[in-house]
């Protein structure tokens, strides 16, 4: 069974900031610049509180998402 289906998982495409500003995983992964910089400081900072995290790093099927699982030890990607 999945961590999906047991509800020890949640997928997340972009986020909506205070301001307005929308950060999607899609549009601004490669960017160069504070966007980018924020998703891979969500993305490394998120590997300390789950047990597995899986982004655009690890194949094609996360390419517009990060998968945070509870799942796993440390499996940072």
């Amino acid at each position: 069974m999945s961590e999906h289906a047991t509800a020890e998982a949640l997928d997340v495409a972009a986020f909506r900031l205070a301001d307005g500003q929308q950060i999607a995983l899609q549009e601004h992964w490669g960017e160069e610049g504070e966007r980018g910089d924020f998703l891979r400081e969500v993305r490394d900072g998120a590997c300390d509180l789950f047990g597995n995290v899986l982004g655009p790093d690890y194949n094609a099927a996360h390419a517009d998402h990060f998968h945070f699982g509870m799942r796993g030890y440390r499996l940072c990607r």
